[in-house]
């Protein structure tokens, strides 16, 4: 017999496929936040500006909105999936002979579900898992033996899981540094034609022990598509770095580039030093009044810990884990009483040595829904304060706040922790994410990083566009 190319089983050759689709998805998602906007050729890496308004990316985003208000979503937002999948035929070597498949075709892949989808983005780790009711493959066989007909393979309760990791090479160029694929199902059923009796047993003992047979050929299916999902994960981070020319520092996570690129923003918008509103309250016959109040040191800003998107569940978590450096802060306060008849001012000069925060929201990917705060802790270091203006108060107030505070640090986050919770809380539920998100990304697109975040949602409605 002719030495030919034999080829691994492909009766989950679609599978492989909306498996490949998926991952090159969360890679165009990973390269976008990491790379999108790094601009070669410079000492330092800075934002670009939008070049010209491309409503493609709204476009797409706009129908990831609509596609996620259904009550069961099925299939891939912004991927059509051919459905029936013709299969390329084949020829797979069994025992003392060889069958060649033909006229093959997968029916029930556009009725996948997105299980389980997760990016870490420090790490460059992306998870993912998905599901299919049935999967259904016919068409025709025929052996050397002489047998040959139609045949039919049906599996239930398929899932497909996959890791794959990326990192930066000695050269700078960002790569996939491990993938781990994995294939199961539920239950598996098949029927071929005119097989004669030992086909008959072969077929029985397939039916009666699925999982024997599958797991045979699931070695072969798994490293055909390793390869061919390595190669593609390459070929498109190829595309979208040899556009920018952008090399990477292999001893630098690239979102830590990103966070840096978010101080100098920061700092150019006038976040820092960070001018806090006038603040008054009355309190009987005393009136206190504060000005001027700013915050130095908020740009300092950096990862501490990992930075994760998980999508499960129609819903999506988000979880952020940032620290500052040394804080800073000033304001000159009046105390009165009576109606100004007694009156005394002065400053207050402070100081937190780091704060730490970490924060979990989860928002339903049907944008109508209101977000929710699921996780928020907060940590201080030592607490200083300069106080003049009061006299000799000034000495009782220092020694207050500089030894009793860091001597009870715990109970004084506890004590802050619970009115932040309150207030993001009540922040998330009078947000109208989906309008929030619409108007602003159609303003990202016209002016980049200069666009204009309008926080003021929760106080007005704004105008759909």
């Amino acid at each position: 017999m002719d030495r030919e190319r034999i080829h691994p089983p492909q009766y989950l050759a679609g599978c492989s496929s909306v498996v490949i689709m998926l991952f090159k998805c969360g890679i165009y998602f990973i390269l976008q936040v990491i790379i999108l906007h790094v601009s070669p050729g410079r000492s330092q890496y800075r934002f670009q500006k939008t070049p010209r308004y491309d409503r493609r990316f709204s476009t797409q985003l706009f129908h990831v909105i609509e596609f996620y208000k259904q009550p069961d979503p099925v299939g891939l937002p912004m991927a059509s999936i051919p459905d029936p999948l013709s299969i390329p035929p084949f020829r797979q070597s069994i025992a003392f002979t060889a069958m060649e498949m033909r006229d093959l075709k997968t029916y029930g892949l556009s009725r996948l579900r997105i299980r389980l989808f997760e990016a870490k983005l420090s790490s460059m780790v992306l998870r993912l898992e998905v599901s299919m009711d049935e999967l259904l493959v016919n068409g025709s066989y025929a052996i050397n033996m002489g047998s040959s007909g139609p045949f039919w393979l049906k599996m239930k309760n398929v899932r497909t899981m996959g890791n794959v990791s990326l990192g930066v090479d000695r050269e700078g160029i960002l790569r996939t540094r491990d993938i781990e694929l994995d294939f199961g199902f539920e239950d598996m059923a098949m029927d071929f034609q005119n097989l004669g009796w030992f086909g008959r047993v072969f077929q029985g003992l397939a039916n009666a022990a699925p999982n024997m047979v599958f797991d045979m050929v699931k070695p072969y299916m798994l490293k055909e598509v390793h390869v061919k999902l390595q190669n593609e994960i390459d070929s498109q981070i190829e595309q979208q770095v040899d556009k920018r020319a952008i090399v990477l520092a292999n001893s630098v996570p690239p979102l830590d580039l990103m966070i840096s690129e978010a101080r100098f923003l920061m700092r150019t918008k006038g976040f820092d030093p960070y001018h806090i509103p006038d603040y008054r309250n009355s309190l009987s016959i005393f009136n206190l009044f504060l000005s001027g109040t700013r915050l130095r040191g908020l740009s300092n800003f950096y990862r501490s810990g990992e930075m994760e998107i998980a999508v499960q569940n129609k819903s999506m978590a988000c979880t952020i884990q940032v620290g500052t450096g040394r804080i800073e802060g000033s304001t000159r306060w009046q105390l009165s009483v009576i109606r100004d008849v007694l009156s005394r001012s002065g400053a207050i000069f402070f100081s937190v040595q780091y704060v730490r925060l970490s924060i979990k929201v989860n928002q339903p990917l049907d944008l109508r829904k209101k977000p929710s705060l699921m996780d928020f802790q907060l940590e201080l270091g030592n607490i200083q304060i300069f106080s003049s203006g009061a006299g000799s108060m000034d000495y009782l107030v220092e020694a207050g706040v500089n030894i009793v505070p860091n001597l009870l640090r715990s109970q004084v986050v506890d004590a802050i922790e619970r009115p932040l919770r309150v207030r993001i809380r009540e922040k998330l539920e009078c947000i109208n994410v989906e309008q929030f998100v619409k108007r602003h990304v159609a303003d990202f697109e016209r002016r980049g990083t200069n666009m204009v975040v309008d926080w003021r949602l929760c106080e007005r409605k704004l105008p759909e566009k």
